[in-house]
C-alpha cells in the first residue's frame, strides 16, 4: 500500500514539474487594421497535449472574448491575430493566457 501511495505522489510531482504557465505574452495593436496581435511564449514538447487552452481579452475591464484553441501554434509559442476594431488612445487591453496543464499569465497594453 505504501509503495502505491509513493508511486502516485511521485507521478503527481513529475506531472506538476512538466506543466507550467506561459513565460510571457507580447501584445501589439495595429490601428489601421484594428487588429490585436497576441504572442504567448509557452515552450512545450507536444502541442496537442500541452498547450494554451484559453485566451481571454478585455477592453477597459469589459470581457469581449474568450478563445479556446485546440492546440498550440508551435512548440515555442501560440500566435493569434484578433480583430478587435477601433480603439481610442488611453484604452486598456488586457489579455490572459491559460495553460491546459497548469498556470496562467495576464498582461495589459495601454493604447497610445
Amino acid at each position: 500500500m505504501k509503495k502505491i501511495a509513493l508511486i502516485l505522489v511521485s507521478m503527481f510531482f513529475i506531472t506538476t514539474l512538466m506543466a507550467h504557465a506561459p513565460s510571457s505574452i507580447k501584445l501589439s495593436y495595429n490601428k489601421t487594421g484594428g487588429k490585436l496581435n497576441i504572442e504567448v511564449v509557452h515552450k512545450v514538447n507536444n502541442t496537442e497535449s500541452h498547450y494554451i487552452d484559453e485566451i481571454t481579452i478585455w477592453v477597459n475591464n469589459t470581457e469581449i472574448e474568450t478563445i479556446a484553441p485546440g492546440s498550440q501554434s508551435s512548440k515555442e509559442r501560440h500566435i493569434l491575430e484578433y480583430e478587435i476594431g477601433a480603439l481610442a488612445s488611453g484604452d486598456i487591453v488586457k489579455v490572459m493566457a491559460n495553460c491546459n496543464k497548469m498556470g496562467k499569465k495576464t498582461v495589459q497594453l495601454i493604447i497610445k
